[in-house]
């Protein structure tokens, strides 16, 4: 798809959302006025008059009457009438969402978006938080699926700073990366490839953006409403690439109302991280939002070599939000992001068993010490722009998101890893340009909602390795692909009878991809190239029972697909098979003590075929293979006690049994490489046994709208693997990581100063392990040791 092509397209959906805007401008202003009825008719009556999304649990409402409502023109005060003394209440929580509940429930708590919640594990109240994983905006608690949340304050409070971070609050969730390539797993499923042609198992979304490439995966949280992990298979609602799961990073929006907000950031090896933020109307219906950050530190790994250090990072951005709302049924957000980065991040990488072009070089046993004698670089570029037009035509919704975007990165890196003048890699590229367009028409009433949809993906992508081992020899891999995604989806839930509800949902998936490689330098130049296309049905089904107002059991069964790919760096063009996998799941979400206590359980099996696995398809080059069958089951549970609404626990925790069913293959460091070796019965690689988070918080407030807070947090992982072959030497021992923060608010509310620190032991830890014997060997990645730091937050 041409780039001309690409801009037409956007801009015709801008202009198409923009003509239905014009059109309901024509529209009266709206006036509510109902008589006393039942509940969900007038609720359902304000909802569509002002396009106000109103959540709601039918075992509240149930044999309620409202009052009747004098004609108003806010749909806050058509809500205030028709439920004042009706044993209901209502809480806004952001613009375009209100959640009713039971007034026992609501009493003491604050309505807002960025409140914690119990998933989330985070705060001192079950305050409601708002997820968008169905694609619809519900309670938290009312998802029939394994969703983890997380808030802004929750985000903040724990201090989770970027995807990284996420795996230490999230049993079932690890990240991994290669320098600057984010590799998230989610219960043992995901993708350890560095290279086009292949995706990840964990499909990342912004904005309702799909993002493609592995680079993107690893992401900095800065002015992010909240993070949803969903964990299994969503082969209906999200389909491409997302067999073992989805992560959800949404922005904060344009306000109504002007609010402003900076932070400036203070810690160890230098560290000085920024963001400021400003939000609020330009017009009675447009409103804007700015944000910038920058984030730089000092490298935590020295090296020997030349004195200086590695892994760095130095990383800068913005993003601009507008809004336009003309009417009350139609609304246009036109967003833009932009992110450039240039440091060393991701290269103090260390030799942890020589190989051919490391043998005899020096090495040290300290984890954070190397010694490398090629210059590193890690450059990083990625920016796009989406369009999102909603229109509300009567009981019928319809949503539109157009993006484009671009990510590129280049890197220089010791091959050898060590003060041997052995080999190097000087450039390695990336470039990708794509294209996203889904349609979402969708609506309902009481007793059933339905959403359908479709989505359509073109991707033009393209890397190049210039390998470097001397004296003389140069190898040069160029690989080209372009894909093209086609998907339509469709999900109903039925309210089968008051206790009783069930979801269905399929989605057909289709792609075709085509890859070229180019490979130049000594031996002589090779050409090649490869076509294939591959189709999908995954069904979803999900039986819901309430037997109580707080309590909810599901059973749920989902199939899903990853398509096949190319290995787009080696000469012969290896293809690899679609992923396939049958899940089955089953829950319990529960609310006790109007919220002072929440349990939620889920176990989990997993049946896959011809599961996606790392390979080496060149002496360094990773690729993908397929293992025939692999067996996943597990439990996880997310508890929070609110003794007080100053005092919060909260206890996550996941067990995995995640085993190779059968895979056939050969060992790439066998003395008889061609040999074949069964590996059933090996543990999948990043799939610990076991995982737990616990935190612990305590908020004093010291009136005039300050307050004190202290928090602590501790994770342990048991042990992992970062291979199938399930080597101790590439793996990684179980081990416990301790943080903490403490926070004082300034009288006025305005001023907070937070004093943090992550990794108080100083512990040293592995995140990624790769092997490649003819050149450095064993390579081990680090997390980073202890970091601490002050914070000064400001809101106007």
């Amino acid at each position: 798809m041409n780039s001309t092509f690409k801009k037409r397209l956007l801009a015709g959906s801008v202009m198409l959302a923009v003509a239905y805007g014009q059109s309901a401008l024509a529209e009266e202003e709206k006036k509510y006025a109902f008589p006393s009825q039942d509940v969900s008719s007038t609720l359902d009556g304000i909802s569509s008059r002002s396009g106000l999304q109103i959540l709601y649990a039918n075992n509240d409402i149930n044999g309620i009457v409202t009052n009747a409502v004098l004609e108003t023109d806010s749909a806050s005060g058509a809500l205030d009438q028709a439920l004042r003394g009706t044993g209901l209440e209502f809480s806004m929580v952001n613009e375009r969402t209100a959640v009713v509940r039971k007034a026992s429930f609501m009493q003491g708590q604050s309505g807002g978006g960025g409140g914690a919640t119990s998933a989330s594990g985070g705060s001192s109240r079950r305050d409601t938080i708002v997820v968008t994983a169905q694609k619809k905006e519900q309670d938290l608690q009312d998802v029939a699926l394994s969703v983890q949340a997380f808030s802004a304050e929750d985000l903040d409070n724990q201090g989770i700073q970027n995807v990284q971070d996420l795996q230490f609050r999230t049993p079932g969730f690890t990240m991994g990366s290669n320098v600057v390539f984010g590799q998230p797993y989610i219960r043992g499923i995901g993708n350890g490839t560095l290279t086009i042609g292949s995706d990840s198992s964990v499909a990342v979304h912004l904005d309702g953006v799909y993002l493609t490439r592995p680079m993107s995966a690893y992401q900095e949280f800065f002015d992010v409403e909240r993070v949803e992990i969903l964990k299994g298979p969503q082969g209906t609602l999200y389909g491409r690439n997302a067999t073992g799961g989805v992560l959800n990073i949404i922005s904060a929006k344009p306000t109504d109302e002007f609010e402003a907000s900076a932070r400036f950031t203070y810690g160890n090896y230098d560290q000085l991280r920024g963001d400021a933020t400003v939000s609020g109307p330009i017009t009675e219906d447009v409103s804007i939002r700015l944000t910038g950050f920058r984030a730089k530190r000092d490298g935590f790994t020295d090296n020997a070599f030349d004195g200086g250090t590695l892994d760095g990072q130095d990383i800068w951005g913005f993003r601009g939000q507008v809004l336009f709302e003309p009417s009350d049924n139609f609304s246009m957000l036109i967003a833009g992001d932009y992110s450039r980065e240039d440091s060393t991040r991701g290269q103090g990488f260390r030799v942890t068993e020589p190989g051919g072009g490391s043998a005899g070089a020096t090495f040290f046993d300290d984890p954070y010490m190397v010694s490398k004698d090629y210059p590193a670089r890690t450059y990083t570029k990625a920016y796009g722009v989406s369009a999102t037009g909603e229109l509300a035509l009567g009981g019928v919704n319809v949503k539109s998101i157009t993006a484009l975007r671009h990510s590129e990165f280049q890197l220089s890196l010791d091959l050898d890893a060590s003060d041997n003048a052995h080999s190097f890699v000087d450039p390695e590229t990336e470039d990708s340009d794509m294209i996203t367009q889904e349609l979402q028409i969708y609506g309902g009433g009481e007793n059933f909602d339905w959403l359908v949809g479709g989505f359509y993906l073109n991707e033009d992508a393209s890397t190049l390795f210039d390998i470097n081992i001397l004296p003389s020899t140069r190898v040069v891999p160029n690989g080209f692909t372009t894909v093209n995604a086609y998907a339509v989806f469709g999900q109903a839930t039925f309210r089968l009878a008051d206790q009783l509800g069930l979801t269905v949902g399929a989605r057909w998936s289709g792609e075709d991809k085509e890859a070229m490689v180019r490979t130049a330098g000594d031996p002589p130049s090779a050409f090649n190239s490869a076509s294939e296309d591959w189709s999908a049905f995954t069904p979803r089904v999900a039986l819901e029972y309430t037997p109580t107002d707080n309590v909810m059991l599901y059973a749920s069964y989902t199939k899903g697909f990853k398509s096949g790919g190319f290995n787009a760096t080696s000469t012969a063009v290896p293809g690899f098979d679609p992923e396939k996998i049958n899940s089955y799941e089953t829950g319990l979400r529960s609310v006790w003590g109007d919220g002072l206590f929440t349990a939620n359980l889920t176990g989990f099996y997993y049946d896959y075929s011809d599961l996606q696995v790392r390979a080496l398809v060149s002496g360094v080059i990773s690729g993908v293979s397929n293992a025939a069958k692999a067996d996943i089951k597990g439990v996880e549970g997310q508890f929070n006690l609110n003794p007080t609404d100053a005092f919060a626990l909260n206890l996550n925790a996941s067990w995995l049994d995640a085993e190779f069913g059968e895979f056939l293959t050969t060992d790439p460091d066998s003395a008889m490489p061609a040999t074949v070796i069964d590996l059933a019965g090996n543990r999948l690689s990043r799939a610990p046994e076991l995982q737990l988070s616990a935190g612990a918080e305590y908020k004093w407030d010291l009136g005039d709208e300050s307050a004190l807070l202290i928090r602590g947090d501790v994770s342990y992982q048991s042990k992992v693997y970062f291979d199938e072959f399930n080597y101790t030497s590439r793996s990684q021992d179980g081990f416990a990581t301790l943080s903490g923060k403490i926070g004082y608010t300034l009288p006025g509310g305005n001023v907070t100063v937070d004093l943090w620190a992550r990794n108080i032991t100083d512990k040293a830890y592995a995140v990624n392990i790769l092997r490649s014997a003819g050149f450095y060997g064993t390579a081990t990645w680090y997390g980073a040791p202890r970091t601490f730091g002050v914070s000064l937050t400001g809101r106007f």
